[in-house]
């Protein structure tokens, strides 16, 4: 506000200056969001409440939840942003027209791959998956058994196309795989024991082929029974037999979604790994396999710190 002195007379000048206080504000103004999900259970439910947690300027959005079966194109109506939460809610969206960004989160890069076959994605379309970064895992396995582990890895042939990749890397990071094609005609017990026997370790990957209900009783009691120790994707995988698993809980997914709400170009390619992640361990299999590991802590410590530099 500005006082010009004239012939006994007060002019009062307001004068509007565009602070960077202002301008970040603008960044802020009202969002429609739309979130699709697979299902309303707790894991999705977690995830929203972290997402509204760390959002910048809350209170400016409107937030609507829908389950996928009810989604259609109508849902997309005044909607700012979409997100699809899960296998179910990412495969019925990634079907519809959308000219607004949208972005798939809780989901492993099967399912990514899949979406990209079945629909051409355009740069308005970002994706958070559930797979760890290969690096992240190697360093992990370093930290348990010391200098060039032989790992093993099996492969469905939903994910045998990045087998390669994974090679050239776990070359770099001087990672004995033993990778193996993982059939249809034989019992998955049969190919581990036939396959792994030498391997240090069974690191599990994402595949809904290989890592669901009919086969984790079978590959948990044949490298338990062979001395391999798993390390697994989830929470729920340390629980049913894995020595320990490096994760991405719900709330860690919800705040990577809320930093790209918050930090990112909407019209940007954005297919990103996890950033937050967790560690959880089965003391009753590490004791069971006379393996001694670190504390989860200091394991964690060290990743974070490797990733750093």
């Amino acid at each position: 506000m500005l006082f010009i002195f004239k012939k006994n007379v007060f002019i009062i000048c307001l004068c509007f200056v565009y602070s960077p206080i202002l301008l970040a504000n603008s960044h802020y103004l009202k969002k429609n969001i739309l979130i699709v999900v697979s299902s309303k259970t707790t894991l999705y439910q977690q995830t929203i409440q972290s997402f509204e947690k760390n959002l910048l300027g809350n209170k400016n959005n409107q937030v609507t939840q829908l389950k996928y079966t009810r989604f259609n194109q109508k849902s997309l109506n005044n909607m700012d942003i979409v997100i699809a939460l899960g296998k179910k809610a990412s495969l019925k969206v990634a079907q519809f027209d959308k000219k607004i960004p949208t972005i798939y989160a809780l989901i492993p890069k099967v399912t990514l791959d899949k979406i990209k076959n079945c629909c051409q994605l355009s740069s308005k379309e970002a994706a958070i998956f559930l797979d760890q970064p290969l690096l992240r895992q190697f360093n992990l396995l370093y930290e348990m058994f010391g200098s060039e582990p032989i790992t093993g890895l099996l492969f469905s042939d939903k994910t045998d196309q990045e087998q390669q990749k994974i090679l050239d890397i776990a070359s770099q990071a001087k990672i004995q795989l033993n990778i193996v094609l993982v059939s249809k005609g034989k019992p998955i017990g049969y190919i581990i024991r036939e396959k792994l026997k030498n391997s240090q370790a069974l690191l599990a990957i994402p595949d809904p082929l290989i890592y669901n209900r009919e086969n984790i009783y079978s590959i948990f009691l044949t490298t338990y029974s062979m001395r391999i120790p798993v390390i697994g994707y989830s929470n729920a995988m340390t629980k049913a037999g894995a020595i320990l698993s490096l994760y991405s809980s719900p709330k860690d997914i919800g705040k990577q979604l809320a930093d790209w709400f918050n930090s990112h170009d909407k019209d940007q390619h954005y297919r990103e790994a996890p950033h937050y992640f967790h560690i959880s361990v089965n003391g009753s299999v590490a004791r069971s396999l006379d393996i001694d590991l670190p504390k989860k802590e200091l394991i964690l410590k060290k990743l974070k710190k490797n990733e750093q530099t």
